[in-house]
């Protein structure tokens, strides 16, 4: 390509070379032109075959072949289209963990907590809801009506089920955009965020904090 130049005009496009070789002769008379020429010294044109010079090049703007032929990929026919997210969502599991939370009402909860031994406290962390309801997190729960739920890296779903597709706690997490000292609470109800502070250690005087701040559940 190197000594080629290209000129347009709205009708046809000329090529013409500045050195005469047997490589550019073959290129050239490989392409399907409609006319042929010799580059006269005066920069008249002499039809292939003729002694006679009887034409000139129309007025063109001339580039190198080079930048002129940019090769580009073709239009794709068929547009992408973008895979649709798989919807996450909470599905039974035949695989059954013990369940370490559980969802119980608040007053029941307290009730327990004042006279439970020490010893079944101190494992147990607690957060309260103002619907009345508490979450109790640990193991062993304490043998109180409730809805069981298993707590797995700080994420708590009800027992007997699990996440689909299943990712990775720390997928899930990004997803919710849950800090990781956070603990998220998901259930057919939606997906509650607790942030840390919510949620403490089991022990009779936060018991009675607690009830106190019940008016219903207060002595």
């Amino acid at each position: 390509m190197d000594g080629l130049e290209v000129g347009v005009n709205s009708d046809d496009v000329w090529l013409r070379g500045h050195a005469r070789s047997d490589s550019l002769d073959a290129l050239l008379r490989a392409l399907p032109a409609v006319h042929r020429y010799h580059w006269e010294k005066d920069h008249s044109l002499r039809p292939l075959g003729s002694r006679l010079a009887s034409a000139r090049f129309p007025v063109l703007s001339w580039q190198s072949l080079r930048t002129w032929l940019q090769v580009a990929l073709p239009v794709s026919q068929f547009p992408a289209v973008k895979p649709p997210s798989a919807a996450l969502r909470l599905v039974p599991s035949g695989e059954m963990q013990p369940a370490n939370a559980a969802l119980v009402p608040l007053a029941t909860w307290v009730a327990w907590a004042q006279t439970a031994p020490e010893l079944r406290l101190k494992p147990l962390r607690f957060a309260t809801a103002t619907d009345g309801r508490c979450l109790v997190i640990g193991t062993p729960l304490p043998s109180i009506p409730g809805r069981l739920f298993v707590a797995r890296e700080g994420i708590i779903i009800p027992a007997g089920t699990a996440w689909s597709p299943a990712v990775s706690t720390l997928t899930l997490r990004r997803l919710f955009g849950t800090p990781d000292q956070d603990t998220v609470l998901w259930d057919e109800e939606g997906i509650r965020h607790l942030s840390s502070e919510l949620i403490i250690p089991a022990s009779r005087a936060n018991a009675r904090a607690t009830a106190a701040s019940f008016s219903d559940l207060s002595p």
